[in-house]
């Protein structure tokens, strides 16, 4: 049986003490994996928004993180997309310029040439992205 797989690694700091911090904790790690299906329902013909929200600016929650916390931020902007009718929406940052998608990079081929937001656009430095560009 051959399916699509999720996998969430996820690195945290625990103790027997609850606290806001990040010094003197242990460094834990746990991994969940669920079946994948599409991301997306209409992959190959997306309707897309630009979103009311604003991604996270980086002095808050750096983006090149995938710090659990900001999901929010995505899942707000990917339910209100979904909920206007839309399956995406690309996102600005503080100064309006374009970030990326809720959830991806967004990147534009002009004249042969690839073109995606600079890191500074508060944009998650991932795989994907350094594999493009």
């Amino acid at each position: 049986h051959e399916e699509d797989l999720y996998i969430r690694p996820l690195a945290f700091y625990s103790d027997e003490i609850i606290g806001v911090r990040v010094h003197d904790l242990n460094a834990e790690a746990s991994i969940v994996v669920i079946p994948f299906g599409a991301y997306n329902k209409n992959e190959d013909n997306m309707h897309v928004t630009v979103s009311s929200w604003r991604r996270i600016d980086d002095n808050s929650i750096p983006a090149r993180g995938k710090i659990a916390g900001a999901y929010v931020n995505s899942a707000f902007i990917k339910t209100d997309a979904v909920r206007a009718g839309f399956d995406e929406a690309i996102v600005l940052n503080a100064d309006g310029h374009v970030s990326e998608g809720s959830s991806a990079n967004l990147y534009m081929l002009r004249n042969g040439v690839f073109a995606t937001p600079p890191i500074t656009d508060n944009v998650l430095e991932g795989i994907t992205r350094r594999t493009v560009m």
